[in-house]
C-alpha cells in the first residue's frame, strides 16, 4: 500500500499543506557508553567510553551536514524514546547545533528543525513512522531518511538525493554492507518497511526488489556512491585509509559488492552517469564552512586515536593490528 499526495494538499490526507521543501529525517541516539556501538566498544582497546566518542564525533559530523542544508531542507532528530527528549535536546544544545526537540514532529516544525521520539518495535515500523510524520506534520512530498553511523555522510549526497527526487520517487543510497544508508521517496510505500531482516547484508536487495515490484520509478543505481557504515574496529580502519590522500572518500565498492550486483540496475536513468558524478563531487567542499569541517576533523581524530588503542598502525591501519602477523 502507498500513500500518494498532490502539491498544495496534505501528502497523506491530513495535517499541513504540502510543501516544496524536502524533509529529512535523521535517526540520532543519545551518546551513553554502552548504549551505542557495541560493537566496536568489543574490539581490543577500544571498550564503551571509546566506541561513544566515535559515535559521538560520528553523530554530529552528520547532523551537521544536515544543519548546513537548512536554506534548501528541513531537518527533523528521530531520537530513540519519548522520555529523553530532554536529554537530546540538552546534548544538541551543548553541541552548539540549533535543533529544536520536541515529542512529535508539529505542524511549526514543517520550517524548521524538530526532534521526535522513534516508535517501538522494530527498524521497519520506526522509518515507516517517521516519513508518516514527517509527510503528515511537516506536509513534506520529497523524504529522506539517514542515520548517524556514516561517517561520509555529506551535503552534496543529500542534494543529489533531493535533486533525483524530481524525477524519480525513490533514491536510494547503498551501503557497503548490502544495506542502504539513506532513502528518498516521494510516495510513502509500506512494503519497504514491513517484515525486512534487518541488519542482513540482503537489505538493500530485497528493498529494490520490492520497490520495483510496488511501482516505484527508481533513480539510477549510481546517483549516489556506496559508502561504508562503521561497525567494527576493522570497519574504521579500512573508513580511515579511505580518507587519506588521493582517496575517493567511500565512493568506491568494497568486495562485498556493487549496486549492481544487489539487483540495483538502474533503470528510468536520467541524466548522464557523468553529469551526475560531477555533481556529487562538485561542491562536496563548497558551503559546508568552518564548522563541517571542524567535525569531520575532529572525527578523524578520533577515530585515528581509537585505533591507535586498538593496536592499528598508521597508515597501514586497514590490513591489520600492529603485530598480529
Amino acid at each position: 500500500m502507498a500513500d500518494s499526495g498532490a502539491q498544495g494538499a496534505p501528502p497523506d490526507g491530513g495535517g499541513t499543506p504540502a510543501t516544496s521543501r524536502p524533509g529529512l529525517v535523521v535517526f540520532a541516539r543519545l551518546p551513553v557508553p554502552g548504549r551505542v556501538k557495541t560493537r566496536l566498544a568489543a574490539g581490543a582497546g577500544v571498550g564503551p567510553d571509546g566506541a561513544c566518542d566515535f559515535y559521538r564525533a560520528c553523530a554530529m559530523h552528520a547532523l551537521t551536514q544536515a544543519a548546513s542544508c537548512s536554506p534548501w531542507l528541513d531537518a527533523y532528530v528521530y531520537h530513540s524514546s519519548a522520555d529523553r527528549t530532554a536529554d537530546v535536546a540538552a546534548w544538541l544544545d551543548g553541541e552548539g547545533l540549533a535543533l529544536p526537540c520536541s515529542p512529535q514532529i508539529s505542524a511549526a516544525a514543517a520550517s524548521s528543525s524538530g526532534s521526535a521520539p522513534q516508535p517501538e518495535p522494530d527498524l521497519g515500523a520506526k522509518m515507516l513512522a517517521a516519513m508518516r510524520d514527517t509527510r503528515q506534520r511537516g506536509g513534506h512530498t520529497k523524504v529522506l531518511i539517514t542515520g548517524t553511523d556514516i561517517p561520509d555522510l555529506s551535503e552534496s549526497i543529500l542534494r543529489c538525493a533531493v535533486d533525483a527526487l524530481d524525477s524519480h520517487e525513490m533514491v536510494i543510497g547503498p551501503a557497503m554492507d548490502g544495506g542502504y544508508y539513506l532513502m528518498g521517496l516521494t510516495r510513502l510505500e509500506e512494503s519497504l518497511f514491513q517484515d525486512m531482516a534487518w541488519s542482513t547484508d540482503t537489505v538493500l536487495a530485497e528493498t529494490l526488489a520490492r520497490a520495483r515490484a510496488a511501482g516505484l520509478r527508481l533513480a539510477p543505481a549510481d546517483m549516489l556512491p556506496p559508502l561504508r557504515d562503521v561497525d567494527t574496529v576493522e570497519d574504521l580502519a579500512e573508513w580511515v585509509v579511505s580518507c587519506g590522500p588521493g582517496s575517493n572518500q567511500g565512493a568506491s565498492a568494497s568486495a562485498r559488492g556493487t549496486p549492481e550486483d544487489a539487483g540495483y540496475t538502474g533503470e528510468h536513468t536520467g541524466a548522464p552517469p557523468e553529469a551526475r558524478q560531477d555533481k556529487a563531487v562538485a561542491g562536496s567542499e563548497v558551503g559546508r564552512g568552518d564548522e563541517a569541517s571542524r567535525r569531520r576533523t575532529q572525527l578523524l581524530v578520533v577515530s585515528k586515536q581509537l585505533l591507535a588503542r586498538a593496536g592499528f598502525a598508521g597508515d597501514t591501519a586497514a590490513a591489520a593490528p600492529a603485530g598480529s602477523e
